[in-house]
């Protein structure tokens, strides 16, 4: 057999599932027995991958070595990097992890939004569920709540795994609840960087952020001053100085902690949200979007062409506050367009600079019958073999500390991208506790946070009104 990306296609009697996945009940599989540690594979080595367009199938493998089992791990994924980048990860990946291991994998591949995790939930509700999925740490304490997952400690025992060599931050982003069980092994790591059109500030004669970084100056004050003088223009023609911020509370995360607010208390027991410090982080933020218009909004973004790394590649927008898998469509479209990119670390708050980061990994479903097998490919795609097919396109800082090191890594930066700072990153990389109800939390948090940007209401007012019923929802994940 050999491994394939296929997507998944809702139609038909699958509209009763979509409808199921709005209300899907928490899913209750059958128990099974504590894994044993299985056999870790040899280092391996990474690589990025992004969602193909189409059916895509790998090369045909070669024989499995005698005596492997030959069984198919069921995988949920989505579009990672982009299609043709994908293309040049997955499938092969995952077909040298069926020669090493006899193991193949079929992958489905599920749009990547917040019906994705529910989606999954719900094929292990109906008993039809994949053997390992892909779980973005804004989810996983959610389906881990659920438990739905198998804990991946014991395996990680195992010497051979070499759990010391991964960077200590990205794993936070696997654990519940935070700082306990770890459910996955970082494939990806992408810790926040600052992203920016040099060509366009040189045209406007305006200091760079790395400029700024080097004398002392790169604040998120000063980002804002740069993003509103480079706001140029009417029209199609509009200049914005900066890119759309995520509305995710674990991006939103590192600004609110530059201003020394938090999210949650410790306990995640009360939101934090409505303190003044934070306060003072989410209208800052807005003042951008609603007072200074730096930021583009729907009604600004038609002609904005956007793509999975965001708007740079529009070449109307200033700067990003940007990840690692954002590189490979910003570098292609900078070398088409013979435009010079560069990139500088966060800037800093009163509180000082914060950094955090989306990981990627698969996760094992507690209702898989394959779960060594399952194992075996999530430390296999952390290791040397898969990482180098993602040093190819560019698009992933290693998820182990003496990866960071190689040649090979080294070899795959862009000139304008920093090893150092990439280090630095990673070793700053701080993940957001997340209470098991966070998805709840995230969507009664998005509205407020429209209200907020668009000017509807202050960040004091909008903020006042959810405090009680996101505690009510930290107290419900306490149960």
């Amino acid at each position: 057999m050999r491994a394939t990306r296929r997507r998944f296609l809702l139609f038909g009697a699958a509209g009763a599932l979509l409808a199921a996945c709005r209300t899907a009940p928490s899913p209750t599989p059958a128990p099974t027995a504590k894994p044993a540690a299985p056999e870790p594979t040899k280092p391996a080595a990474a690589a990025a991958t992004t969602q193909a367009a189409a059916p895509t199938s790998a090369p045909a493998a070669a024989p499995a070595a005698s005596g492997q089992k030959s069984v198919t791990l069921k995988a949920i994924h989505r579009i990672a990097y982009g299609p043709e980048q994908d293309k040049q990860v997955f499938p092969p990946g995952y077909d040298l992890f069926r020669q090493k291991t006899g193991v193949a994998v079929d992958e489905t591949l599920l749009p990547e939004d917040q019906q994705m995790p529910v989606k999954i939930l719900t094929m292990v509700a109906g008993n039809t569920p994949p053997d390992v999925a892909y779980i973005h740490p804004q989810w996983l304490a959610s389906v881990a709540g659920k438990n739905a997952l198998v804990p991946l400690d014991d395996y990680m025992k195992d010497p051979a795994v070499k759990a010391s060599d991964l960077w200590p931050g990205a794993m936070q982003y696997f654990e519940f609840p935070h700082g306990s069980r770890r459910f996955g092994i970082p494939f990806y790591s992408g810790p926040s960087v600052y992203i920016f059109n040099r060509t366009l500030l040189k045209q406007a004669n305006q200091p760079a952020p790395d400029d700024l970084e080097k004398d002392g100056k790169w604040t998120w004050e000063a980002m804002r001053d740069l993003a509103a003088k480079n706001t140029k223009g009417e029209g199609p023609g509009k200049i914005f100085g900066s890119d759309t911020f995520s509305s995710g509370l674990h991006w939103m995360d590192v600004l609110i902690w530059a201003w020394g607010g938090d999210v949650f208390d410790k306990e995640l027991k009360h939101t934090l949200l409505g303190e003044e410090k934070a306060l003072q982080a989410i209208q800052f933020l807005a003042d951008m979007h609603y007072k200074d218009k730096s930021v583009p909004e729907a009604a600004d973004q038609q002609g904005v062409t956007g793509g999975k790394s965001g708007r740079i590649i529009s070449g109307r927008v200033v700067m990003q506050y940007g990840i690692k898998g954002n590189v490979p469509e910003i570098a292609d479209w900078a070398q088409q367009r013979n435009v010079e990119i560069g990139m500088a670390p966060m800037p800093k708050g009163p509180a000082g600079r914060f950094v955090r980061n989306g990981p990627n990994s698969f996760c094992v479903m507690k209702a898989s019958k394959l779960q060594d097998e399952g194992f075996q490919l999530i430390n296999f795609m952390s290791q040397d073999d898969f990482q180098a097919l993602q040093y190819k396109v560019g698009a992933a800082v290693p998820p182990r500390k003496p990866q960071m090191d190689s040649e090979a890594f080294k070899k795959s930066l862009r000139p304008w991208e920093s090893l150092a700072l990439w280090k630095e990153a990673a070793e700053a990389d701080k993940a957001l506790a997340m209470a098991a109800t966070h998805i709840d939390i995230q969507n009664t948090f998005t509205p407020a946070w429209d209200d907020i940007r668009l000017g509807k209401k202050t960040a004091k007012d909008a903020i006042a009104a959810i405090v009680p019923k996101i505690d009510d929802l930290l107290a419900k994940g306490q149960s």
